[in-house]
């Protein structure tokens, strides 16, 4: 461990090092964006006498000048009128320059799927956003961006995932460079799924659903790395208290082939093993858990002119966890294994095409120790297969259709559950389905006022099964600054989540359908409205409402020693959500705040009356402020507050002398709501640009006022006197104030 740290140490130094810049020199640095939509715009000329530059993938340029040198900048771009600006020479600058699109916009002859100025409340998180929110424990986390949007819970600590408007974090499809992936988190909840510098665009999507997009009931999370094909080489090594992480993106034939590798390892079981060692430590319930990860993004683009481009992606996640406590321990491992191709075709100015397919699997191995020694396994994996054509039928409308196709296989094997002899469903399980279909989506614009986007999924489900879902969506302008939306669609999901402890850790298992475990259902409706009171502020208003049938528990309150027996019922979500955000040059400031409720109701299950499952989060608030301070500094702040998630006690508990153990009572589930939710995060970035790149460091504070948020309850025996022993309820937190620091070199 000393000889680690001696060579952190070592490559900090020659960092630092390396960072002295040279004289006569000054930086001229920035972003450029599209004055009307705030995106980053690429492939900008950039010029200032001889000497030139392009903006990359995220809208930054870099240009050295010498002192004193005319620094009268010349900004071109085939799509965008031509800006002309004049700057300091005298000292480095920084610049967000705003360009105007040409009125002939290459964008209009693009065919793309879905309008983006009709997103209702769709959340969008491009890279400008990402670059505002200084990364917390110095990784960009777009969960934690996400869970500070109105309608989306935040987790727990050691329960990862997103919790959208009322339903579990299983029913949200996650899909990564063009394949569905079963399982994307890390555990902690404060890491990211993937490595932010991966990640070009993320979309989660909610009420105004494509038909494209099926088999979930929540929402869908779209996570896009930049494949459009790069003119020069991008490097970028980060390294942190807990996390290193090393992006690649180039070219390996200029303006054709290029490709993009991200990469990413903890140390957070470097950390506990010496801090354990130390304080070398007798009881189990004192330790830290020992937990490591890692994962890998690969992306190799092909485009052989502007009309067609070839994309070859992989995704491989693995995480380990081992956590032996006296009153709980558990070994597993799981991880995921992703290949996905895509072509993509322009026919004309007004047809497109798109070819998808890949593979995607995700396994997991389970040992758990509470009262006795269990094992679960599960292995989970899909082929898959679509085709999509794009037809623009005029200047406001497009016609969507495509087919698509797959197959799921699962196995699922459990040695814990033998009860009085008789073994649990999940005690061997194997199966497979083929799910096929075809969809249509219509989108039209009428008078410049209402958009209409109407769509129909088909899909089949094992044999002769067949199931429709209709997807409507509707926007009104009122005026320019204001716009009212609505939407209806109905949705299925073919898979479910077995959560065999009961806080629903990332080893949870999926299945699919089978014959006597029907698909999920759900109709959902939702209304709001946008009002943009001035270009850098905004507001938006959304409620919902959501019936859910085939919903799955179990029957018994703790399934590892009762057995794996379920259940199927059904449930409602419903929620208001306020949020508003000022965007200016210099901070932005985000506020919201969501009342909703989730309910399920099972007749094997609290005598058959409505109960809130654990994920229903009454109220949640959250405000987020970002503020540019110079050229150089940045600093950030979230604080959030929600209810406490909901847990089950028993209501008595005695002690068994036969078996010589507790045997805990349960009258009813779903019992006891935790105390509120709340923490506050600080982060700070400084960078600096200097000759052989650019030099970022993020440093701030995690859970600022050491607040104990808990994960789960626990029973702990304690002496009165020499006879007499009870169990005191207590309360399990993981992570307390956590100071962070990470340095991160571009090149």
């Amino acid at each position: 461990m000393a000889g680690f740290i001696r060579i952190r140490i070592l490559f900090l130094t020659l960092i630092l090092f390396a960072c002295i810049g040279t004289k006569g020199q000054i930086s001229i640095k920035g972003t450029v964006l599209n004055r009307e939509t705030n995106a980053v715009v690429e492939g900008v000329l950039i010029k200032s006498g001889k000497k030139t530059t392009v903006t990359n993938h995220l809208g930054l340029f870099i240009l050295k000048l010498s002192k004193g040198e005319s620094a009268k900048l010349q900004l071109m771009h085939l799509a965008f009128e031509e800006e002309n600006i004049s700057v300091k020479s005298t000292i480095d600058t920084t610049l967000t320059i705003y360009i105007t699109p040409k009125q002939h916009k290459l964008a209009e002859i693009t065919v793309t799927s879905q309008p983006t100025e009709n997103r209702g409340s769709n959340i969008s998180v491009n890279t400008i956003e990402m670059q505002k929110r200084i990364p917390l424990l110095g990784e960009g986390n777009i969960n934690l961006i996400l869970q500070q949007k109105p309608g989306v819970a935040h987790a727990q600590e050691i329960n990862p995932g997103l919790y959208v408007r009322g339903f579990s974090s299983s029913q949200n499809q996650v899909i990564i460079n063009g394949s569905p992936i079963f399982n994307t988190n890390h555990l902690l909840g404060v890491y990211p799924s993937v490595s932010a510098n991966a990640i070009a665009k993320t979309q989660l999507l909610t009420d105004n659903l494509h038909p494209r997009y099926g088999g979930m009931l929540s929402s869908c999370l779209i996570m896009d790395s930049n494949s459009r094909p790069a003119d020069s080489s991008e490097y970028i090594v980060g390294v942190g208290v807990l996390t290193s992480h090393l992006y690649s993106r180039g070219a390996i034939v200029k303006k054709k082939l290029s490709y993009l590798l991200s990469a990413r390892r903890s140390y957070f079981d470097l950390v506990t093993k010496s801090y354990n060692k130390k304080n070398d430590y007798s009881r189990n319930s004192e330790k830290l858990p020992d937990y490591r990860f890692y994962d890998i993004i690969g992306l190799v683009t092909y485009q052989h002119d502007s009309s067609s481009k070839v994309c070859a992606s992989t995704f491989v996640s693995r995480d380990k966890l081992s956590q032996h406590q006296n009153y709980l321990g558990i070994d597993a491992t799981w991880g995921n294994i992703a290949a996905n191709l895509s072509w993509e075709k322009n026919i004309s100015n007004k047809v497109k095409i798109k070819v998808n397919g890949g593979y995607s699997q995700y396994n997991t191995n389970t040992d758990i120790i509470k009262s006795n020694s269990n094992s679960i396994t599960n292995s989970l994996q899909r082929f898959y297969i679509s085709a999509e054509g794009n037809l623009k039928i005029n200047e406001t409308g497009q016609v969507d259709a495509g087919i698509f196709g797959g197959k799921t296989s699962t196995s699922i094997n459990s040695n814990s559950n033998e009860i009085n002899g008789n073994e649990s469903f999940l005690n061997s399980k194997d199966g497979s389905y083929i799910n096929k279909g075809i969809y249509v989506s219509i989108s039209q614009s009428v008078a410049k006022v209402v958009q209409l986007n109407a769509g129909l999924r088909l899909e089949s489900f094992r044999k002769n099964q067949y199931y429709l879902s209709p997807r409507l969506y509707a926007q009104y302008s009122l005026s320019k600054p204001i716009s009212f939306f609505a939407s209806y669609s109905q949705r299925l999901q073919f898979d479910h989540l077995y959560a065999p402890m009961g806080i629903n850790l990332a080893i949870d298992m999926t299945i699919p359908c089978d014959d006597t475990l029907k698909p999920q259902k759900s109709q959902q409706v939702s209304v709001g409205a946008n009002i943009n009171v001035s270009n850098e502020w905004h507001i938006q208003l959304s409620s919902y409402y959501s019936t859910l049938i085939n919903q799955i528990d179990f029957i018994n309150p703790e399934p590892l020693n009762d057995g794996f027996y379920h259940t199927t019922g059904k449930g409602d979500a419903k929620g208001i959500e306020i949020s508003s955000s000022i965007k200016k040059r210099t901070f932005t400031i985000e506020a919201s705040y969501s009342l909703s409720q989730s309910r399920r109701k099972f007749d094997k299950i609290n005598d058959g009356k409505w109960f809130n499952p654990p994920f229903d989060i009454r109220h949640k608030a959250d405000l987020f402020l970002h503020i540019k301070i110079n050229s150089r500094w940045s600093i950030s702040a979230s604080q959030f507050v929600q209810s406490g998630n909901i847990t089950t006690i028993p209501t008595s508990i005695y002690y068994d002398n036969e078996r010589n153990k507790s045997i805990p009572i349960y009258t009813t589930r779903y019992n006891l709501r935790l105390p509120l939710n709340h923490r506050l995060d600080v982060a700070a970035q400084y960078q600096v640009v200097k000759r052989f790149g650019e030099v970022t460091l993020n440093m701030g504070i995690y859970n600022v006022y050491n607040q104990a948020n808990p994960y789960f309850i626990y029973f702990k025996p304690e002496q009165i006197d020499n006879e007499q022993t009870r169990l005191v309820a207590k309360k399990r937190s993981l992570l307390p104030m956590v100071p962070f620091f990470m340095i991160e070199v571009k090149i």
